[in-house]
């Protein structure tokens, strides 16, 4: 007579215990100061790429000498010397925007002792127009650059310190070319692999279309077909991270004519994904 082994499993739970110590970040630390000379009394500064290389310049307001400063970067950390435009009375602050939708960045600036903005058109090489000046509050003090109507055109608001109030001053430039990408930086190295191209707005435009690829042209990596003129910006994934040129053509329909312009950019270097994605009104 034969007995059926039994088995008998035995199920041990071993609980492990990890301790994982977090390492400190890195202590934060920046090299010795270098100064570059400007105005009386800077009071702001802002970032931009004034002449198209690529590289960020800076602008400063000057509140004791009534100008602002520019300062066309090398793009290595240093600077060029100061070259200065007249603003309003007492400038306190200056932001960058494209207010007249040539792609080519502008300057604002709010003067506190004169209750004004003043706008300084850019040339695009580095150099600006003399300043046109806008009412605004009491002591206007700072002065900041949206889209808060959604029509693809630049806005400004001001803080005003003496009146209590903020002003709110919306464009009625006419845009009456094509539409311009002014973001990123045309020329500019991409800073990944997934970029949201931006453009202006065309008044004229019934439709817009941009195509990006690998040669002039060409749309090898992003077609979108036609846009909606309510739409100011497209998010295109999947570049290349190999440091080639990419191509990107801006189409407007004009009077039933795609009008185009053209842009060169250096891809990134690293990893990419894929897709893409359309966005309204600089979303």
């Amino acid at each position: 007579m034969f007995t059926r082994p039994t088995m008998i499993v035995v199920s041990l739970l071993m609980v492990c215990s990890i301790t994982v110590l977090a390492q400190a970040p890195p202590p934060v630390s920046f090299l010795p100061a270098v100064n570059y000379g400007v105005g009386t009394q800077p009071t702001l500064v802002a970032v931009g790429d004034f002449n198209g290389d690529g590289k960020p310049d800076l602008v400063v307001a000057n509140l004791g000498s009534n100008t602002v400063s520019v300062l066309l970067g090398n793009g290595d950390g240093t600077f060029q010397p100061a070259v200065n435009y007249g603003a309003g009375f007492q400038p306190s602050s200056v932001a960058v925007g494209d207010f007249n939708g040539d792609g080519k960045p502008d300057l604002v600036v709010a003067n506190h002792g004169s209750n004004t903005v003043s706008v300084l058109l850019g040339n695009g090489d580095g150099t600006f127009q003399a300043a046109v000046s806008f009412s605004a509050g009491t002591n206007a003090y700072s002065a900041s650059v949206g889209d808060f109507n959604r029509d693809g055109k630049p806005d400004l608001t001001v803080a005003n310190f003496g009146s209590i109030n903020v002003s709110m001053l919306l464009s009625n430039t006419a845009f009456s070319g094509p539409a311009i990408i002014e973001s990123p930086s045309p020329n500019s190295k991409l800073t990944g692999a997934a970029v949201t191209f931006q453009w202006t707005a065309s008044d004229q435009a019934t439709a817009f279309w941009i195509d990006v690829g690998s040669v002039a042209g060409g749309n090898q990596y992003y077609q979108s077909g036609s846009l909606p003129t309510t739409t100011f910006s497209a998010k295109v994934t999947g570049l290349p991270t190999d440091g080639s040129t990419i191509y990107v053509t801006m189409y407007s329909l004009i009077s039933g004519q795609w009008v185009h312009n053209s842009y060169t950019y250096t891809a990134f270097t690293g990893a990419s994904s894929k897709g893409s994605e359309i966005g309204r009104a600089h979303d």
